[in-house]
């Protein structure tokens, strides 16, 4: 008996390979007669979804759940996951061209990957609330999408996440980055309404954002863009209108063009800009902070105020310009 029980305990820990076959007849993770196996799967087991769904069903994680890697999609087949509570990967996840993923959950309870998160050619994760965490890494293929549908904070934890493809986002876009993380936009990201990215946690000095082509941030009234406690780079950073406000605060911020049709405000940390371009109602307040500005273009100047708790080092360009 004893032998028995050390047999079985051994197998648990090597975990076995599960496929969702939907037999519960209900879209749920946790109902053991929706895997092959007849068993809800353990950390140690290897995921797969992807069965053909009708309209309308999917399978949905509405309890803390795990497993050792994650398959959605493969072999032509569509299928869609939706994350509504805490998710744990030890290893890699796949998403396939066929794919969809869709994270709603809380913050509390995020998805958590040890490997590699990897969305291949038309495979979809819809990031619509809650968080990714983890020592693994997120990697949406360029000709996969990262959907950002929602104005809900999407918080980035301790990992990595690159965005190879173009992202728009039709609402607000905010992103929390704590304990070190890391988020890269290779392409361009347009955001129809606010933009707000701000850093927390203990190791929240570490976090960056990098947008490695533009940030379009798009003409409205109340359209605002808030860096705060974070570095943030960019290729490009556009106001497309006024009278917009980009708030900086306690931000180290690096832009190679700017061009500003509203007003930026700093309050703490450090502005680097290559090339400064204004509007007509272009305007630079250096309230706290230091702001820096190697060359101005496109003819307009910025309306500049500097009060006593900020500095400006303008270049001979800017200089001159000015």
């Amino acid at each position: 008996a004893v032998a028995v029980a050390v047999a079985a305990a051994a197998a648990a820990a090597r975990g076995i390979k599960l496929q969702w076959t939907g037999g519960a007849g209900n879209p749920l993770w946790s109902s053991p007669a929706n895997w092959d196996q007849a068993k809800v799967p353990t950390a140690a087991d290897d995921v797969t979804i992807a069965l053909p769904f009708a309209s309308g069903s999917d399978v949905l994680v509405s309890a803390t759940a795990a497993c050792k890697t994650l398959t959605v999609g493969g072999n032509n087949r569509s299928q869609k996951l939706r994350v509504q509570a805490g998710l744990t990967v030890s290893g890699d996840v796949s998403v396939g061209s066929n794919a969809h993923v869709d994270l709603t959950a809380s913050p509390d309870t995020p998805l958590t990957v040890g490997g590699t998160f990897g969305v291949a050619h038309g495979g979809v994760f819809a990031f619509t609330s809650g968080a990714v965490a983890g020592a693994g890494k997120f990697d949406v293929a360029k000709d996969g999408t990262l959907a950002l549908s929602t104005a809900a904070t999407k918080r980035v934890s301790g990992t990595s996440v690159t965005v190879r493809s173009a992202v728009t986002v039709s609402d607000a876009l905010a992103l929390q980055l704590d304990e070190s993380a890391q988020v890269t936009f290779a392409e361009d990201v347009k955001a129809a309404t606010n933009v707000s990215v701000f850093a927390v946690g203990t190791n929240a000095g570490n976090a960056a954002v990098a947008f490695q082509k533009s940030l379009q941030v798009a003409a409205g009234s109340t359209n605002q863009m808030r860096v705060q406690g974070v570095a943030l780079t960019a290729a490009s950073l556009q106001q497309a209108g006024a009278p917009h406000l980009i708030t900086l605060t306690n931000a180290k911020v690096s832009v190679n063009v700017l061009s500003v049709a509203g007003t930026v405000s700093t309050n703490g940390g450090t502005l680097s800009v290559h090339a400064l371009g204004c509007g007509a109602n272009g305007a630079l307040n250096v309230a706290v902070g230091h702001v820096s500005v190697a060359a101005t273009q496109g003819g307009a100047n910025c309306v500049v105020s500097v009060t006593s708790g900020g500095t400006l080092v303008a270049g001979a360009a800017a200089s001159a310009a000015s």
